[in-house]
């Protein structure tokens, strides 16, 4: 009589071993995903900043050389466009600082890294007077109009936020 209450006890407490061990699987398994899902969400957030301290450091740059532009033009270096080849502010060597005055840089490096941008915002302007057809016939145009392209280029926190913007200008 004594043997069948043991092995009975010994069958019923056995099986609880293995149900604790899979459900701590299974939270350990939920546990993780929601790390990753955490971890993933930070990623994202901080890209999107990045994303936007570039955007609104090229809207500033952009800013900055349209006034130079209409306020005192020999503010900002005027380059011709490209002939052939890429564009010029399609170059990545044009944006660095030793590039023959192509670019602007803006901001000093230090309100730069202040702003928390890895690099200075850039801008550079293109006189396109005469490759742009300014809505009317080569024949008829007025000589004295003159149309500029402006590019301004800026990183964010990375420098795989990268943003690059433009305008043009006819006056």
């Amino acid at each position: 009589m004594m043997n069948t209450k043991f092995k009975k006890r010994w069958i019923q407490t056995g099986i609880a071993l293995p149900v604790v061990l899979i459900f701590l699987i299974v939270m350990m398994l939920l546990g993780v995903t929601a790390i990753r899902n955490v971890t993933l969400g930070e990623k994202v957030a901080g890209n999107q900043r990045n994303q936007q301290l570039a955007f609104q450091a090229a809207e500033q740059a952009l800013r900055f050389c349209e006034n130079q532009l209409q306020t005192t033009p020999i503010g900002v270096p005027l380059i011709q466009p490209a002939t052939t080849g890429p564009e010029d502010w399609e170059v990545d060597n044009n944006w660095k600082g030793t590039n023959n005055g192509i670019s602007t840089e803006i901001i000093s490096i230090n309100d730069a890294n202040k702003q928390g941008l890895v690099a200075p915002p850039r801008c550079m302007v293109e006189d396109v007077s005469k490759t742009l057809a300014l809505d009317v016939g080569e024949e008829v145009r007025d000589k004295t109009v003159r149309a500029y392209r402006i590019t301004a280029r800026a990183s964010g926190g990375a420098d795989t936020a990268v943003v690059i913007l433009q305008s043009y200008l006819k006056f």
